[in-house]
């Protein structure tokens, strides 16, 4: 089985869908892609793609908790596909991505209607082992909280320390 990475920023179509599947939540997002150019006529156009996206195990639970329609979504994951019989006997084909690191792209309205404080709590990525009972075909990336900071700047060397640093 071969897999085709993808890197992705879109909006969401649709509020995320948490579910529970045995012991492991699954996340399921329809995102839209757009992509613009002008025609040879010089006429704007734009073509939208929606793609399937799933998130699972605790990444799934924080991206229903944080995102809801609308908002831009940052996705990086494996395009699959999954194929099946339908009720007329036709076999049927469909992608999907199996998202593996998600961020956010400039805040969301809620994000952006909170003023945030120097050390304020903010999501970071790591990533972590799979989670039992979610598909092995990737690690599950998971959020972790991390306290944004503003260090002061470093202190500029007196001329000549600098030398003394340089192995050669």
């Amino acid at each position: 089985m071969s897999f085709a990475t993808i890197t992705m920023k879109g909006r969401l179509g649709r509020d995320p869908e948490l579910k529970q599947v045995g012991q492991n939540q699954v996340c399921k997002l329809a995102v839209a892609t757009s992509e613009r150019w002008n025609d040879q006529s010089g006429q704007r156009q734009e073509k939208t793609t929606w793609h399937n996206v799933e998130f699972w195990g605790k990444q799934a639970e924080n991206v229903a908790k944080f995102f809801k329609k609308g908002d831009e979504i940052f996705v990086m994951g494996d395009v699959t596909s999954d194929e099946w019989t339908d009720q007329q006997g036709q076999k049927r084909t469909a992608q999907k991505v199996k998202g593996f690191k998600f961020d956010f792209v400039g805040g969301n309205q809620t994000q952006q209607a909170q003023p945030q404080q120097n050390h304020a709590p903010q999501a970071q990525m790591a990533y972590a082992p799979p989670v039992q009972g979610a598909p092995n075909w990737a690690q599950q990336p998971q959020i972790q909280q991390g306290y944004a900071h503003n260090p002061a700047p470093l202190p500029i060397p007196k001329a000549g320390a600098i030398d003394d640093c340089v192995p050669f």
